[in-house]
């Protein structure tokens, strides 16, 4: 009973592929049905159809290369090995074969000729399956990013116009303020030149008050003295 135990528990683990050379050839065989039939043959070859490259023949398979991606530094952790698949194809034709039209069979090789396996999918993809799914996603959550960080920076713009025009608005009322003060320092300054104004001409209102006393009294002291001589 512990050894049955033991085993549900393991095999979630047992259950995950490894990146291994089966797996990618198997991984290469669907990357050539894409587009073709591909038939196993007795000898070890295939024979393959594919009117995309207008091919016909035999398909030799030469090597099938696993190289882990573990402890790299720099790669997408995604990436768990990268694999290539080399192989032949014996009866392409002489002018496909040509140096004119080999760029173009080489770039179609190289679409299933170079996989990669992924962890997250436990599967070997070819380049093609892999750009199309993850850098999709990657472009997809860039302009998510950018998008969110387009709102940050318009709210950001937003908050720095309102402090500028709050800033504007303030310095415009100091200034007023500033202003106002001078004006009512001027009024009480007229104010006070104004009292003191008055304060002189009462004076001279006074002393003319009391020199005309004055004169009035020595005109009636004049005309008292006149009076009294015969």
């Amino acid at each position: 009973m512990r050894r049955f135990v033991v085993l549900i528990l393991l095999l979630p683990a047992l259950a995950c592929a490894a990146p291994d050379r089966p797996g990618l050839i198997h991984a290469w065989e669907a990357a050539m049905r894409r587009d073709g039939t591909l038939e196993a043959q007795a000898d070890g070859d295939y024979r393959y159809r594919s009117e995309s490259l207008g091919y016909d023949g035999r398909v030799r398979l030469l090597a099938a290369i696993v190289r882990t991606e573990a402890g790299r530094r720099g790669g997408d952790d995604r990436v768990a090995a990268r694999g290539t698949v080399d192989f032949d194809l014996p009866d392409l034709p002489a002018a496909q074969a040509s140096p004119q039209a080999s760029a173009g069979v080489a770039g179609w090789k190289a679409e299933r000729q170079n996989f990669v396996y992924v962890d997250d999918r436990q599967a070997w993809l070819s380049i093609a399956e892999w750009a199309a799914t993850y850098y999709r996603d990657d472009d997809r959550t860039s302009a998510e990013g950018w998008s969110r960080w387009g709102l940050v920076l318009a709210l950001l713009a937003v908050l720095v116009v309102a402090v500028a025009f709050v800033y504007a608005v303030q310095r415009r009322a100091f200034r007023l303020l500033r202003d106002s003060a001078e004006v009512n320092r001027l009024g009480r300054e007229n104010i006070v030149r104004a009292a003191e104004l008055r304060d002189a001409q009462l004076a001279a209102t006074q002393e003319s008050l009391e020199l005309a006393r004055r004169n009035a009294a020595t005109l009636a002291a004049i005309l008292d003295e006149l009076r009294r001589r015969p």
